[in-house]
């Protein structure tokens, strides 16, 4: 059974967040800590105290100023803390909603952004106020004190940080910096008021902890809406029953984890999660791919794909007219160098037109050139340490009594005597495709081609007839690999 985890964005499995309060001039400084380290934090400021117009509720004379405060937070989260904070848990719950509406419809007028986080001022709340919140528009409210923790919170109307700035804060950092388990979510988040580093006079104290913890690969610096945000669109994320595809409906990119391998679900978009086997496809027209306009010519590469799961990549690299000779002179082999990777498997068909004697760009001696060109195939095919597979060319529309004809018998057998003398695996397609003709009227199998249609081509198939022989080849692969047997559709 597949394993998924949610990551955070790029895979990473440790969040750091800070929170502080009251937008003081002190912040300056502590913005300037954090921008020089790369760092995020969450700024909850009290409208009553920034507002030119409200001047005479200022408990105290350095708060930021209105005109500041785009570019002080520039980069950060600006959130709300009540007008003028009072202690709301004391306060008529029709008076908290007012706090809140007007400190947030200020602070959004001046920042031009939704404001949506929230901290009690002085740690006080209750039932009723945190059911009031999410009507009010507000997704996370912090409280005071510390957890000690790194876990992710299991309510944000309810979110405690994991310690104060003076609260063992290097000790703490430097644990969080070990953590190490992917399978888990961990989340340090700091919070404090910035003016107790000058009260305290330790700015010593939250610079070398920035220092220490900046610059880790496996933690996302991020704003405490960032979280909220991120981890609602990580809900909403939507995986197959069968884990083979994950579906996006959010606005976000998400990331998982599975098994071990990480992904980016953007925003509406379906991934597949399975685990892929490629199959690259190597042959001449009989297996090439044809876009609509050359209907009602078909190749059997452009239908094996129906036979198997999404978890069977299959790859159409057939052109028409080819041969060994002229696939490698035009140096489409090498064009595969960056296609053709270990643990593929390499399905390659050839023979049709090195036959064609009045082609000497296409034709090899089947006991010799031929021969020859097939290895090439094989020792470029190793090097990569990917699995060849060699097929026996199909048959044409040709009989002689009674029977279907092989009229490419010199280089079926020079393929078999190739694969046995270098121990690599070959279908015997040619075979097995007359043994079915076998079965069936002769009308029914001249409807297989082209000829059925007009056109005086016994060589190409139609739609039916390379679905036909598709299904043949997809029979063949399940007794070749267990893989294909486990992806079967038959």
């Amino acid at each position: 059974m597949d394993t998924i985890h949610i990551c955070f964005p790029e895979g990473k499995h440790k969040v750091l967040t800070f929170s502080y309060d009251d937008g003081r001039g002190a912040d300056k400084r502590l913005i300037e800590i954090f921008n020089k380290y790369h760092l995020k934090g969450s700024f909850h400021l009290n409208s009553g105290f920034i507002d030119p117009k409200s001047s005479s509720n200022r408990i105290h004379d350095d708060y930021i100023q209105a005109y500041d405060i785009k570019s002080i937070y520039e980069g950060h989260e600006v959130a709300c803390h009540t007008v003028t904070h009072p202690t709301i848990a004391r306060t008529p719950i029709e008076h908290v909603a007012l706090q809140v509406i007007e400190d947030r419809r200020f602070l959004e007028k001046i920042t031009g952004n939704p404001v949506q986080g929230f901290s009690y001022p002085n740690g006080s709340y209750n039932e009723s106020i945190k059911e009031l919140l999410p009507q009010l528009g507000i997704k996370y409210a912090r409280t005071v004190g510390s957890s000690g923790n790194f876990n992710m919170p299991e309510d944000y109307l309810q979110w405690q940080a994991t310690c104060h700035h003076n609260h063992q804060l290097l000790e703490l950092g430097a644990a969080f910096k070990e953590l190490y388990k992917t399978q888990y979510l961990y989340m340090m988040y700091v919070w404090g008021h910035s003016f107790e580093f000058d009260r305290d006079d330790n700015w010593d104290l939250i610079e070398q902890f920035a220092q220490m913890i900046a610059n880790q690969s496996d933690i996302w610096y991020a704003t405490n809406i960032e979280i909220v945000r991120y981890m609602e669109a990580a809900k909403q994320l939507v995986i197959g029953m069968d884990t083979s595809f994950a579906y996006n409906p959010s606005a976000l990119t998400v990331w998982i984890n599975i098994n071990g391998e990480i992904k980016a679900i953007q925003p509406g978009e379906t991934v597949s999660l399975a685990k892929t086997k490629k199959v690259v496809l190597i042959g001449d027209s009989t297996v090439q791919s044809y876009p609509d306009k050359s209907e009602p010519k078909a190749g059997w590469g452009q239908y094996i794909d129906h036979y198997f799961t999404a978890k069977i990549d299959f790859q159409n690299y057939a052109i028409g007219g080819r041969s060994t000779k002229s696939f490698i002179k035009e140096g489409r082999l090498d064009q595969l160098d960056e296609v053709i990777k270990a643990s593929d498997f390499v399905l390659v068909q050839m023979g049709h037109n090195d036959a064609s004697k009045d082609k000497p760009e296409r034709y090899t001696d089947p006991n010799n050139e031929y021969k020859a060109y097939l290895k090439q195939y094989i020792d470029y095919i190793r090097e990569r340490e990917a699995t060849l597979i060699l097929i026996t060319p199909v048959p044409t529309l040709s009989r002689e009594n009674g029977r279907y004809k092989n009229n490419f018998a010199a280089y079926c057998q020079a393929m078999k005597e190739v694969a046995l003398e270098e121990q690599v695996q070959i279908i015997d397609l040619m075979v097995d495709t007359i043994e079915a003709y076998q079965q069936l009227e002769v009308a029914r199998v001249e409807q297989f081609y082209l000829v059925s249609l007009g056109y005086d081509d016994h060589t190409h198939f139609t739609k039916e007839g390379a679905k036909m022989v598709a299904s043949i080849l997809a029979k063949r692969l399940t007794t070749i690999d267990a893989s294909f047997a486990e992806e079967a559709l038959f």
